[in-house]
């Protein structure tokens, strides 16, 4: 999952992925419509297997992520 996108890909998340209101934070970085980059991959295997790690510079914060909750806007930089 998380191995198919680069390192610096830039993304943003998906609002209706977190409509649900059970993850606060990063519904208000979708509201925002925050960049995010894809960070390195986590060092234990099968956390980077299932997240993709996401760094967003307003918050300082990298957050895991399924693939299906965020969309590219750009390629690695």
């Amino acid at each position: 999952m998380g191995a198919n996108i680069e390192t610096g890909t830039k993304v943003r998340l998906l609002l209706e992925r977190f409509s649900d209101r059970r993850r606060l934070h990063l519904l208000d970085h979708a509201r925002y419509g925050d960049e995010g980059v894809v960070s390195l991959p986590s060092r234990a295997p099968d956390m980077a297997r299932l997240y993709v790690i996401v760094h967003f510079g307003q918050c300082g914060h990298d957050h895991r992520l399924l693939e299906d909750e965020f969309a590219v806007i750009d390629g690695s930089s």
